[in-house]
């Protein structure tokens, strides 16, 4: 029991430690892309190098650790299924920062969990939870008061605001597809690096 207790206190620290990093790293790609965007680099294809490069070393990383890595068509689908599902809302993620600003999309990158859970739900894929509800529904509340309150100072980014805020559900959408159609015998670091892959494809070549 002892044993069983402290391997879920390890869980849940490293659960943290992992929602940190990811979060940190995440905020601080879209500065790097504002940064960036004020050098003159061309935004989308900054965007696909660094998705390339990720993809290309988590294919090595992938390999290293004798995972899985079989092709066929329905690793093929997922791959560029999720793949464009991932890079259609970091485009517009990249593309936008220059309009709205990073604080502005990083605020939208917050709140894809809440809307996971609801999409879920509505699946039949996780039970209706009164507490649940209620947090997903201040998240969401607090999200729009903010979101509206920085809306309303972008004068002419108002259509670029709004796109941003689709942010969320694609990742949503992009979370829901990868549960349902995970392959499961292939490797998850095999997978992220076809991913990343996919999404290098369904990039345009320049913006």
């Amino acid at each position: 029991m002892a044993n069983s207790t402290k391997a879920r206190n390890r869980a849940g620290w490293y659960a943290l430690a992992c929602l940190l990093l990811v979060g940190s790293l995440l905020a601080l790609s879209l500065v790097v892309a504002k940064l960036a965007d004020g050098a003159g680099a061309p935004r989308l294809s900054f965007l696909m190098v660094a998705v390339t490069v990720a993809g290309g070393l988590l294919l090595v990383l992938a390999a290293g650790q004798r995972q899985s890595m079989r092709l066929d068509r329905r690793i093929v689908e997922y791959a560029l299924v999720s793949g464009a599902l991932f890079a259609l809302p970091n485009a517009l993620g990249f593309l936008a920062v220059r309009h709205v600003g990073a604080g502005f999309v990083s605020l939208s990158f917050a709140f894809p969990i809440l809307v996971t859970w609801v999409m879920a739900v509505g699946l039949g894929m996780e039970r209706m939870n009164a507490l649940r509800l209620l947090g997903v529904l201040l998240g969401l509340g607090g999200g729009v008061l903010l979101a509206s309150a920085k809306a309303g100072g972008m004068q002419g980014a108002q259509g670029w605001a709004a796109l941003v805020l689709a942010i969320p559900l694609i990742i949503a959408l992009g979370n829901v597809y990868r549960t349902l159609r995970w392959p499961g015998e292939a490797g998850p670091v095999y997978l992220a690096a076809l991913m990343l892959l996919g999404a290098r494809w369904r990039l345009p070549p320049s913006c």
